[in-house]
């Protein structure tokens, strides 16, 4: 007895004592170090995680100030080290630059996530890169349907390990021994009865299992792959450890399965009992090898007490559910002398058994929860936890009730051996008393049921919540540079010979100075100029306009200082030149002071219904003529001259870049040199259908005002942008008369547009095709299977063009729904027999669930391999400059739509980080060769090499944009190529 005590105390200690692990993968330690400053720019970045990483889904991106990646892309393991990984990098200059971060445990499959900052050379004047870095985050795991699917996948594994183990070492026996006590009378009925509801309960805990597991490998491929389709769960089975766990537990109760349906047929295997046991419990393991314990390494104590842990759980709670179906059989199937002594027998038996896990549980739990709860390690800490230790956090919450639910269940445990099973014995020979005893019993059993259902629910929610000690911790907040606001640099032509650059700062929220410089085109002093006078007109509402004389000063510039835009809201700045000899000439800057207070997005009726009859007066249009200046707020300017005729005839030009015309699925375009060529168009051309008033948010009236001499109505409005972080802020000026929109004005960041109409219905306005028009040109070859993508030709999709839809496996889903849908008429019509009537509606209810899942599968293929295109930095290098120049002024920025060049137009610009794609290089280099839509045809102004550039450069956007957020999954949508 000394010896075991001895022993017993010693494996205590051991399980007390042994080093604690974590799980989720922490960051330990990086290279550049966080918040450090380094002298010359590194050459990789290089991080160390507490546990293994699976780089197939893990991602390190390092940004400059400019949100671009600097990193290669090809993320490499460390050299005989799992836990660290490499990012190469280019090379760059001084700067500050941050780190996102996305990695995969091997161990346990659970990603984590977070953000830090370094600094090269002189980093006084550059901002940081623009992230949030607030947080080291793991993606919450913990949803309703997570939490549904680990508590049925855990309870119908435990279910089988239970069962497999009560039948074969308690079912079995208790007969044995009541054939024993019942001088070797037989009790086949009750054996065969017992068998046939054992193989029912196991039957269902089969489906539970495979049901659940499916569902938590799809949850899993969305986790890590931010999508779910059958290349992401693929993907996931055959490149992760989770996978190869997955698929030997899943192997091995399939195995389960098929000996239990041998037996249904009566087909004997060898050592079949072992079989069952042996099996489940290596699938115990296979759960605990993706635990939280298995942090500490595959074959580590931990993981053992994990098994152990889970075993003792099957014994008890997966042991109980057998025995709670099977006993209300197996009673009334019994004689009235036989049933109390089975009973009798069976409840010491099974307690001993349950005794014996509980202790198992209580001492693996006490050591797993110590490994977890920083609070309970008390041989490091010395000191007893605290109440708020323990409650802290939606882990310790979870665990306390799960203990407080088996404390329940001991002392119902407790009761049905201490008291309810001495009864039994000796009620055997009185009946009566024996099945009142046996009513009380049914329902101890069955609350100790439904509380074993509850615990094992919240060790679900504790596999799915990451524990106190693996929470991801916030490393050194990251260097925060404060950037110097810049002032806006406006840029205006008055007259076909002046220019004038305007300054607004120095701080543009709240601008005290405007400088002027004026001159001719060349940047020379106007010889003739006698003053310049800025006038300063609040649109909101009507305060009057001030004019100031601006004062001279060298370098042609003029400059007015002051608080003169004190104002929040929509303001038209005026620079008018005053000349010798000349009637004045002036131009219109637009400027926004953004208020304090969000704006309210709740139209005016009156407002909106003066915008919606503007709106109905433009589409009623057969002509149009339309001027649009373009700021981008750093000294650069576009201006755009355009024509319109009903029905499908435009004609616009960007001064200095040639002219464009369509006409119905005709393009012409000539090049700086006066040359017309020819290209089909994608899309017929129309009219253009203005759509203002309906985006409209916060509609309100402002100002009464005039355009030249014609009395408007100034109507004020605001737009989120595409990606909806940011509103654009309009002005439109609609005629007192006709209400038709003179001309408007938009401001957002980095854009600032003035756009008139004018020669509305104009007779005169006539676009016809030009003349000595050259064919287009051919188009360039598809490359080779193999080669570089976007080397020196077009691309294709490697996956199997289809004539329906453009993709192979779209073709056959749609075949399939159509054919469904055919068996299913046919199927519900005509006289048939029950049972042919239920085949054929079986037939083609799979056929069409079938078909959505392949058309599904082909929209996720289609966008995967057009996403896995590798971007040639090189030519995206170049292809930048391009973009900048031709794409940027309606796609904006960063490719999402948002440019105001298309806000003249009907419909939105294409957001290219969705757009591109969902199509392949071949379909997007006829697009910017032919034009599509309202997007004109760029084949004569850039070469194949500049559109090979361009398609790389958004390509690369488009790889950003999905990276860089937070929640990167795919967005939805599927656009059949024609």
């Amino acid at each position: 007895m000394k010896v075991w005590l001895r022993i017993s105390i010693a494996l205590l200690l051991a399980l007390l004592t042994v080093s604690v692990v974590s799980a989720h993968a922490k960051l330990v330690k990086s290279d550049p170090a966080p918040s450090s400053v380094l002298g010359a720019a590194p050459t990789q970045v290089q991080l160390w995680f507490d546990e293994a990483l699976d780089l197939n889904f893990s991602e390190v991106q390092v940004l400059d100030s400019n949100k671009q990646r600097i990193d290669t892309g090809a993320l490499q393991a460390a050299p005989d080290d799992p836990k660290s990984v490499i990012a190469p990098l280019k090379p760059g200059g001084d700067g500050t630059y941050n780190v996102v971060w996305k990695v995969l445990s091997a161990t346990d499959g659970h990603i984590t996530r977070g953000v830090f900052a370094y600094g090269v050379g002189n980093t006084a004047n550059v901002g940081a890169a623009p992230i949030d870095t607030g947080s080291v985050t793991s993606p919450n795991e913990l949803s309703p349907l997570s939490a549904t699917l680990r508590w049925l996948s855990l309870l119908s594994l435990l279910a089988l390990v239970g069962g497999f183990i009560f039948r074969f070492f308690l079912l079995e026996r208790s007969f044995d021994h009541l054939e024993t006590e019942n001088e070797n009378r037989s009790l086949k009925n009750v054996r065969k009865l017992a068998l046939t509801r054992w193989q029912q309960l196991i039957a269902v805990a089969f489906v539970l299992f495979f049901v659940s597991n499916f569902g938590e490998l799809v949850l899993q491929a969305n986790l890590v792959a931010d999508q779910v389709s059958f290349t992401s769960i693929v993907a996931v089975l055959s490149n992760s450890r989770y996978g190869t766990l997955w698929l030997l537990r899943v192997g091995l109760i399939a195995i389960c399965a098929v000996l239990v349906i041998l037996e249904v047929r009566r087909i004997r295997v060898p050592f079949y009992d072992y079989a069952l046991v042996v099996l489940g419990n290596v699938a115990l393991v296979t759960r605990s090898l993706i635990s939280h314990s298995a942090s500490a390494g595959n074959f580590s104590l931990p993981v053992f007490a994990d098994w152990l842990h889970l075993l003792g759980a099957a014994l008890w709670v997966g042991g109980l559910f057998s025995f709670a179906w099977l006993m209300p059989f197996v009673w009334r199937t019994l004689d009235s002398k036989s049933r109390g002594a089975w009973i009798a027998w069976i409840i010491p038996q099974f307690s001993i058994m349950a005794l014996g896990a509980t202790v198992v549980i209580a001492l693996t739990g006490i050591y797993n929860s110590a490994q977890q709860i920083p609070a309970l390690d008390v041989l490091t800490t010395r000191t007893l936890p605290t109440f708020d230790q323990l409650t802290q956090g939606t882990y310790n919450d979870a665990l306390l009730i799960k203990v407080a639910f088996f404390v329940v269940m001991i002392c119902f445990g407790a009761l049905n051996l201490l008291f309810l099973s001495p009864r039994f014995r000796k009620f055997i020979t009185e009946p009566e008393k024996s099945a009142r005893l046996f009513s009380r019993f049914r329902i101890t059993v069955g609350a100790e049921v439904l509380l074993g259902f509850s615990a094992i629910f919240l060790a679900g929610i504790l596999t799915l919540t990451p524990p106190p000690r693996s929470e991801p911790t916030q490393e050194t907040a990251p260097i925060v540079q404060a950037q110097p606001d810049q002032p806006v640099l406006l840029v205006g032509y008055p007259a076909e010979d002046v220019q004038v650059q305007l300054e607004i700062g120095p701080q543009p929220a709240a601008p005290t100075v405007f400088n002027a410089r004026v001159t001719d085109r060349n940047g020379n002093a106007l010889p003739d100029l006698q003053r310049v006078i800025f006038n300063f007109k609040y649109l909101n509402e009507d305060t009057g306009a001030q004019n100031i004389n601006a004062e001279a000063r060298g370098d042609n510039q003029y400059v007015v200082e002051g608080n003169n835009l004190p104002l929040e809201g929509m303001w038209r700045i005026q620079v008018v030149i005053r000349r010798q000899g000349m009637d004045d000439q002036a131009v219109a800057f637009p400027y926004y002071i953004t208020p304090a207070t969000a704006n309210d997005k709740t139209s005016v009726m009156t407002a909106q219904l003066e915008l919606t009859r503007a709106q109905e007066k433009m589409n009623s249009l057969t002509t149009l003529r339309s001027t649009q200046d373009l700021n981008d707020g750093t000294n650069g300017v576009a201006v755009s001259l355009y024509e319109y005729q009903a029905p499908d005839k435009t004609k616009f030009e960007i001064v200095g870049q040639g002219q464009s015309i369509a006409i119905g699925a005709d393009q012409y375009i000539q090049n700086k040199d006066g040359q017309w060529t020819q290209r089909a168009r994608v899309e017929n051309f129309v009219f253009p259908n203005f759509e203002f008033a309906t985006t409209a948010q916060g509609v309100r009236l402002g100002r009464q005002d005039k355009v030249g001499t014609t009395p408007a109505q100034v109507i004020l409005f605001d737009t989120p942008n595409t990606s909806g972080d940011e509103l654009i802020h309009y002005a439109y000026w609609v005629a007192d008369d006709d209400k038709r929109v003179l001309q408007f004005q938009m401001v957002t960041s980095n854009h600032y547009m003035v756009q008139s109409y004018s020669d509305f219905d104009d007779p005169e306005i006539a676009i016809t095709a030009p003349t000595n028009v050259l064919p287009a040109p051919t188009a360039a070859a598809v490359a080779e299977a193999g080669t570089s993508p976007l080397s020196t030709a077009v691309q294709g999709s490697p996956r199997p063009r289809g004539f329906i839809t453009g993709d192979l496996e779209g073709d056959g889903a749609l075949i399939m729904v159509v054919v469904g849908v055919v068996v299913l008429l046919i199927g519900s019509g005509g006289k048939r027999a029950r049972n042919s009537r239920l085949i054929v509606l079986g037939i083609g209810a799979a056929s069409v669930l079938l078909g959505i899942g392949l058309f599904i599968d082909a929209v996720n293929g289609t966008m995967a391999s057009n996403q896995n295109v590798p971007v040639n930095s090189e030519r995206a290098s170049t292809g930048q400059q391009v973009y900048a120049q031709n794409c940027a002024v309606c796609h904006g920025e960063k490719g999402l739509g948002d440019g105001p060049g298309g806000t003249a137009l009907p419909v939105k610009p294409f957001d290219l980080t969705t757009h591109v794609v969902l199509h392949d290089e071949q379909y997007l280099y006829a697009t910017i060769l032919n034009g599509r839509g309202y997007m004109p045809a760029f084949g004569s102004r850039l070469t194949q090499d500049q559109i090979l550039d361009v398609i790389a450069y958004t390509r690369l956007l488009a790889r950003n944009a999905q990276q860089g957020s937070s929640n990167a999954t795919p967005r939805p949508g599927f656009t059949p190529q024609p």
